[in-house]
């Protein structure tokens, strides 16, 4: 299938169209390769514009579209729908920020306009390889590994524990309580710190929805979000974590 790639240059009222040339802009997009429509609309974010994207998708027969305007955390989310909308999987669109990177920051319009055109046609050739993507829904794992047993990984590990996670503690040193509770005086109020330390870690080892695996250090890290797999080596201690009382 031949690729046509609709690029949209968004004025965004005077944001844009008066920090730029953007009549210079829009000719030099239309003269990159596989880009066969452009168009310069004042606010393509708004219904009109939105509109007039989804209906340039079906006229023109497009199947990518690069859009040079605000910054993607702003309105990619709302062009993947108009896409989706007009039939095009929201995957084959590409954000080109002109307006945070450029407009904003470049007060030398020639230079501003210059600059616009390697972002558009930097994104022109990123979304010449993008494939379409299909959302799928995965089993994920909220069993949680907290690296380390100080007080930070104490707090956590009971916060998490409160949302009903599976938590597994992991500490290298014998015992649980890191630096904090080698010092007999804290600031600000010079309390003493393992006595403000022993009830948190007294809930640790009392919580159903934490398992603390002393003498262990993590040894590899695979997998990705909500499937990890954590490959630990745990020393032998020689005593039975289940009967001891210490």
């Amino acid at each position: 299938m031949d690729i046509r790639i609709g690029v949209y240059i968004c004025e965004c009222g005077p944001n844009i169209k008066d920090a730029m040339h953007l009549e210079e802009v829009t000719a030099f997009a239309k003269s990159l390769e596989h880009v066969v429509f452009v168009r310069q609309f004042r606010l393509l974010c708004s219904n009109e514009g939105k509109e007039i994207i989804a209906r340039d998708i079906k006229e023109q027969s497009l199947n990518r579209i690069v859009i040079a305007a605000c910054s993607p955390k702003e309105h990619e989310l709302t062009f993947r729908k108009v896409l989706s909308e007009a039939g095009l999987n929201p995957y084959l669109l590409q954000i080109a920020n002109i307006r945070e990177h450029i407009a904003w920051m470049i007060t030398d319009k020639e230079l501003a306009t210059q600059l616009a055109k390697v972002k558009i046609r930097a994104a022109v050739k990123r979304v010449v390889y993008q494939e379409p993507l299909d959302v799928k829904e995965i089993e994920a794992s909220p069993d949680v590994v907290v690296i380390g047993a100080g007080i930070a990984g104490i707090s956590a590990a009971l916060t998490l524990a409160q949302k009903q996670r599976k938590v597994y503690l992991i500490e290298r040193l014998p015992c649980i309580g890191g630096k904090a509770v080698r010092y007999e005086d804290v600031f600000p109020n010079l309390e003493c710190a393992p006595c403000m330390l022993e009830p948190k870690m007294d809930e640790v080892l009392h919580n159903d929805n934490i398992e603390v695996l002393t003498l262990t250090e993590v040894k590899e890290v695979l997998g990705f979000f909500g499937n990890f797999i954590v490959k630990v080596n745990q020393k032998a201690r020689f005593v039975d974590s289940s009967l001891c009382i210490s």
